[in-house]
């Protein structure tokens, strides 16, 4: 998977009212993928990958699960192309979009269409990219990383209340840092804007590649809070009003042989209220066997400072292990430390994923 690059949205921008309202149609999506496989080019290289992703668990509190906080059983595809002339690359395209089934939803709901990656960038300068679509926004550690398939996620579910979200970037390089902008709707996975819905974000740092990488971000704007993950059908509002989000983040990796150590933090506002929180990992490579990596992560989200208590603080334990270049075992354990929520619960989990080439 492909997230070093940054995002497109297919649809219809309408001008109407001094605002600007979002329309899709399912069938635009696929218009767009047809009128980008036949653009005329010098060059023109793709790949269309399969993914499985198959996941159980136990909760102390829930018993048995068919997920977890970030992972649904599903099926799926991801389309990657990216073209070029005698210049070089100029324009990258990315489609990932998974069948899921939710297990703790009732029958006739439990399906639907997550659409992940769906973007377009163009590069517009040495250093400078455009793009436009479904992508994260430019806050912390999660455009820099692939969580796509992990047990393991960053802050942004907790901070920011999605991963990736619909609009519009910049990228370019100032002086010896990166530097990404993004306006984005504030909807998340499913498409739609209400209650001036809209997030503004951006970040600074060192470049990828570094053994240490570190940086600032900023966020400002109004999201919208969902029942689910879905894009197709869209899941209903958990509450009918957006959420005016403020928020400055600092994050962190650092590679020593065998160790990488990742970290982030964010302090801000959500309607008012001071929020605080952050994240620590450390990913263990063993020297013997490559394929297996152990992770330890811990992390902690507090939506209201003012009354001076934490909800969770979960500490998870966790392993991946490369079966083959297409399969992966992960297994996690979380545990509830230090938290005043009377709830604490301990979590296990267990995922197969399986993400393999049909063509490269």
């Amino acid at each position: 998977m492909h997230k070093s690059h940054r995002g497109v949205f297919f649809g219809r921008i309408i001008y109407h009212n001094g605002r600007f309202n979002l329309a899709t149609r399912t069938g635009l999506l696929a218009m767009s993928i047809v009128v980008l496989t036949t653009v005329p080019s010098q060059a023109a290289t793709d790949s269309l990958y399969a993914e499985a992703n198959l996941i159980g668990g136990y909760s102390s509190t829930e018993r048995w699960l068919g997920k977890s906080m970030s992972q649904r059983n599903s099926l799926g595809l991801e389309y990657f192309r990216k073209f070029s002339n005698e210049y070089g690359d100029y324009l990258t395209f990315d489609l990932q979009v998974r069948l899921a089934y939710d297990s703790s939803l009732p029958r006739d709901d439990a399906w639907a269409i997550e659409v992940h990656n769906a973007w377009v960038e163009y590069k517009i300068g040495l250093g400078k990219k455009i793009v436009a679509g479904h992508f994260a926004p430019a806050f912390g550690l999660e455009p820099l990383i692939d969580t796509h398939g992990t047990l393991m996620q960053t802050l942004a579910p907790m901070n920011i209340g999605f991963k990736k979200d619909w609009g519009v970037g910049f990228s370019g390089m100032l002086g010896d840092y990166d530097y990404q902008v993004a306006a984005q709707l504030g909807s998340g996975m499913s498409v739609r804007r209400r209650d001036s819905s809209g997030i503004l974000t951006g970040r600074i740092g060192t470049p990828a590649g570094r053994d240490l990488q570190y940086g600032l971000s900023l966020l400002y704007g109004e999201t919208l809070k969902v029942k689910g993950a879905g894009t197709i059908p869209r899941p209903e509002l958990a509450r009918p009003d957006a959420v005016l989000k403020k928020r400055v983040g600092l994050d962190a990796q650092y590679l020593y042989g065998s160790y990488l150590f990742k970290g982030e933090c964010a302090y801000g506002e959500d309607d008012g209220m001071q929020v605080l929180g952050a994240l620590i990992e450390v990913d263990y490579t063993v020297p013997e066997v490559q394929e297996l990596e152990l992770q330890l992560q811990g992390s902690f989200w507090d939506r209201d400072l003012s009354k001076r208590e934490t909800e969770r603080v979960p500490l998870t334990a966790g392993l991946q292990y490369k079966v083959t270049s297409d399969l992966t075992v992960r297994a996690a354990w979380s545990t509830d430390t230090l938290s005043n929520n009377s709830m604490n619960k301990d979590q296990m989990f267990l995922q197969l994923y399986y993400f393999a080439p049909f063509w490269e």
